[in-house]
């Protein structure tokens, strides 16, 4: 209740919901640096879909999943998050983000 006491009701995990996440998870089982790479993309993926962010990107980089590929790329000074990852780290972003891309 802690986590999603502040979620609305149409969007907040049910319970059979989260069991089935962490079910999900336990199956994958991550290491620490692909738990790392998740926190940072879950923090920062927000920002591609801000319109002052995707104004500021070049036209081929206009979609949500590739405005945030190319702060992380290019203006990584905009995503300080990013700059202490691994290379490794970033790809898995990158990876995660084109899969939801398409």
């Amino acid at each position: 209740d802690v986590f999603t006491g502040p979620q609305a009701a149409p969007v907040k995990l049910r319970p059979e919901q989260w069991q089935e996440l962490r079910r999900i998870v336990s199956m994958i089982s991550p290491n620490l640096e692909q738990m790392q790479a998740v926190v940072v993309l879950l923090s920062i993926r927000g920002l591609g879909k801000s319109k002052t962010v995707l104004s500021q990107v070049p036209s081929d980089m206009k979609r949500p999943e590739r405005a945030v590929m190319h702060r992380m790329s290019v203006e990584k000074q905009v995503v300080p998050s990013v700059v202490w990852l691994s290379e490794t780290q970033r790809n898995y972003m990158n990876d995660a983000l084109l899969v939801h891309e398409t």
